[in-house]
């Protein structure tokens, strides 16, 4: 399943692809910029490299030093600074 990521003036920044325990994340360019990845209850974020930005655990962000980040999962709010709408 694939969804498009909008910016608040309607322009298309990026793209979401869900397949199985993964979630690929690009930008508006088509370049990888990150991928989700469950483990059981957790998930992890990965940016375009394969290095670790963040972890949820089902409450909590976390970002890669064990900080506290926020409440909820903030992900695509990581990923996407500008985002205001997905579809």
């Amino acid at each position: 399943m694939s969804k498009t990521v909008y910016d608040r003036y309607g322009h298309q920044i990026g793209k979401i692809q869900e397949s199985g325990s993964n979630t690929m994340c690009y930008d508006g360019y088509g370049h990888q910029i990150g991928k989700i990845q469950s483990s059981g209850s957790t998930y992890y974020l990965y940016d375009g490299y394969g290095h670790q930005i963040a972890k949820f655990d089902g409450n909590y962000t976390y970002d890669r030093y064990g900080h506290q980040v926020g409440r909820g999962n903030l992900f695509l709010q990581m990923l996407y600074p500008n985002m205001a709408k997905i579809s």
